[in-house]
């Protein structure tokens, strides 16, 4: 497990958040986040498992995705969990299990929602990525100290 905090640069942060954090972003509602009994969320896919870039949006997040000079990427979203009375894990899970790929979670904002990797929680600050092996287990959060908590999935094979 690997946390960096400050990983783009202010300017690029700040062009990226301006866009994803926007009142006109496009978020799809899902009625669950992980299995049919855990939290609802809202997502947004950028690039699909099968390899195609889903939205015009992925562009936003090209400072991100050339910092972490992937070889493959498997799949990349965005998740906003609302607020909620008090915080609910999404659920333990893990992204994939070819122990080749990694995960990184980015945060876009600053809350006391998390994600776990078995007992440690690393809280949303903004600018700063988790990064774990994709067969790690995991969960995400809701938070109840902000309207919202946003999140960059990426999967994918380092070089």
């Amino acid at each position: 497990m690997q946390v960096i905090k400050n990983f783009l640069s202010l300017k690029e942060y700040q062009e990226m958040k301006k866009i994803i954090l926007a009142n006109n972003f496009p978020w799809y509602y899902n009625n669950s986040s992980i299995t049919k009994k855990s939290h609802p969320q809202f997502t947004h896919l950028l690039y699909s498992e099968q390899g195609q870039v889903i939205s015009p949006f992925i562009k936003a997040i090209n400072p991100f995705i050339e910092k972490i000079k992937p070889f493959i990427i498997f799949n990349i979203k965005i998740n906003l969990n609302y607020r909620s009375g008090k915080i609910v894990e999404t659920g333990m899970h893990y992204d994939l299990e070819d122990k080749r790929f990694k995960s990184a979670i980015f945060f876009f904002n600053k809350c006391n929602g998390y994600c776990r990797v078995e007992d440690e929680k690393v809280y949303s600050e903004d600018n700063k990525v988790l990064i774990i092996d994709s067969n790690t287990l995991h969960t995400g959060s809701t938070c109840t100290d902000t309207h919202r908590r946003v999140v960059l999935n990426i999967i994918y094979l380092p070089l």
